[in-house]
This record gives C-alpha cells, structure tokens and sequence, in this order.
C-alpha cells in the first residue's frame, strides 16, 4: 500500500536512527521501505547493510530484502554514480509498488506513527494528499513533546497550494498550520506522479514539485500532528554558506508562476510571484553579505530601492543600520562626527 523512498548520501551519523524509526512504524503490514544509493564518500550503506543483517532481513531473487520478524520489505536500488537529491527520489518513484510514496531524508527520522497516521488520513478523508506537521531540532537539543489534542482540516488542492504561499509570504492566514513545502512529511497518491518528477541537478527542488503536486490533488488531509523530525545541521543548504545555486529556487518558483498562468490560475500565480520577489530580496541580503552580489544571475538582480526597502520592512533596519549595512566607513565617520559637536 506504501513505498518510503530514502535517499542516502554522506549520512553515516544519522543513518541508523533514520532506519530505526522506518522500523519501528505501528504500520509495516503491506509497506516497502526502498533505499537509495547515490554513491557518497563515507560507509552510510556498510551501516545499513549491517542492520538490516542483524534485523534478519535476507535478500531474495527479486532483490527484495524480508524478514520473519516484520512484514516490512526493504529494496536497495545503487546509482553508478553522485546524481543528487531529485535523481534518487525519481528512481524510487520509478520502481514504487505503493498505491502511496511518502519521502524521508536521511538524516532525519519520524515518529513511529507516521505512516499509520497519514494513511488514515487519507483514507477517512478520501484525500489525494495528506501532510502532518514536523519538529526541527539539532543535534544537541532536546525534542519538545507532541501536544494534544490535535486538529485537521481538508483543502482543495488549489487552497493547500494558495494556504502554503501565503505563510511563505508571510501573509495572514486563516490557519494555524499549512501542507508546508517539503516533500518529506506527506502521503502523496502515487498517480499525482505520472507526469511529474523531480529536477535533476537543481537545489530547492521541492519549490518545483510541491506546488504542482498540491495543485493536481483533488483533496489534501492536513493533521496538526507532529511525526517528522527535521534535522537542522551544518550541511543542510539552509545552514550551510550562501551559494548562487541558491537561485534554483527562484527558477523554481519562477517555474510554477508559469504553470498556473498557463492554467488560468491568476490568484496562484500571484502569490508565487510574491514568493519570487521575496526570495530575490532574500538572496540578494546573503549575496550582499556573502561577496557574491556581483555574480546574481541577470534576470533575478534586484533594484536598490527595493533591496533597502526589503531591509526596512522585513528585517527591521533602522536607518543607521541600512547605512552601516551598505558602507560601514560612512557609519563610522558619521559616530566620530556626532561625538565631536
């Protein structure tokens, strides 16, 4: 009924967790965990050869790995080499037996009632799509606790889409929980992904896909409960240095704006231009403090005016701060100036 799709790239520290949970689901009976290998650098897959070992899974003609102590099968699918996040989800989409995928980076892991509760969702609410919401944490810290009760809601699949721009673009919103724009933390109907795959070679990939994914659901379950935890770590790319393949997401967005046009969805293509224009002031601050304003793709360059605007409005600069932010001399020579008269 459910195919998990797991990446793994470079997650030795992680990786066991991650399994373990997958392991541990309340929902295993006619559920297939496959694992993909993009070709890291480190023993990520020693570590998960080596559990599944010790967890009696064996490996049958098919290539399916099962065990006498769970109905949960495993299949381990090898890249030839690094092909990156989108290419090793597509090759899980591609082999999924599920009526259902749902999606697990591998340096995170979720609550053992993950699978149960989205599949119920979907299936009580006859959705195309169910999401459940996530708690990030890092390393060091301690998880807060799940808080009763919970709470759903069921959204067209243009109102999910209209509900997650809008908290993006920080407008006000009448919810106090959204689908989100990720990929993990959903149940999608495996049929939304006949036309649809994942950029290959691009970052912000989910910015591409969700949208259009939400867009083509019919309905979309929405649960406020919490079962996925989001690892925030150095190298993830919202923690790691600014990079100009930042803007991926921009094309990305760019992208969907397209798609609802095209579709006559005037309303949605409003908000992902929003969501557009916010990202461009977004990534021009970190280009700015980065060096790297000077190498901005053209089209996505930003007028001065709006940039000073988007420190004011959005970050809170005062004046002074906007100064020092452009040409901290001048700031300096004007303190010396104010401390003379």
């Amino acid at each position: 009924m459910v195919s998990i799709i797991i990446p793994i790239y470079n997650v030795a520290p992680y990786v066991e967790q991650c399994l373990q949970s997958v392991m541990n689901q309340t929902m295993t009976e006619g559920v297939e965990c496959i694992l993909v290998d993009d070709c890291g650098q480190d023993n990520s897959m020693e570590l998960v050869e080596g559990m599944l070992t010790r967890e009696g899974y064996r490996t049958y003609e098919d290539g399916t790995l099962t065990s006498d102590k769970s109905p949960l099968t495993f299949l381990i699918l090898h890249h030839e080499h690094n092909r990156g996040l989108s290419a090793a989800r597509n090759t899980g989409i591609d082999v999924a037996k599920g009526n259902y995928i749902t999606f697990i980076d591998s340096d995170d892991y979720v609550g053992e009632r993950y699978v149960e509760t989205l599949y119920n969702a979907i299936e009580k609410s006859n959705a195309t799509i169910s999401a459940c919401q996530h708690i990030a944490f890092a390393n060091s810290e301690e998880l807060i606790a799940d808080v009763e009760p919970h709470d759903s809601f069921v959204l067209s699949g243009k109102e999910s889409v209209a509900d997650v721009y809008a908290r993006l673009c920080r407008k006000e919103c009448n919810r106090s929980f959204d689908a989100g724009i990720t990929a993990w933390g959903k149940l999608f109907d495996i049929k939304l992904f006949d036309t649809i795959r994942f950029p290959v070679g691009k970052i912000h990939e989910d910015d591409a896909v969700i949208p259009l994914l939400l867009y083509q659901a019919e309905t979309v379950c929405i649960t406020s409960e919490q079962h996925y935890y989001y690892r925030k770590h150095e190298t993830s790319i919202t923690n790691s240095p600014f990079s100009i393949r930042r803007y991926d997401g921009i094309e990305a967005t760019e992208s969907c704006a397209d798609f609802f046009c095209n579709n006559n969805e005037k309303d949605l293509q409003e908000l992902a231009l929003l969501r557009k224009k916010r990202l461009m002031c977004s990534f021009a601050y970190m280009a700015y403090k980065s060096g790297l304003y000077d190498s901005i793709p053209v089209q996505y360059k930003i007028g001065m005016l709006q940039f000073v605007l988007y420190l004011r409005d959005s970050l809170h600069y005062t004046w002074k701060d906007i100064i020092a932010f452009f040409n901290p001399r001048l700031y300096e020579f004007y303190n010396r100036f104010r401390c003379m008269i």
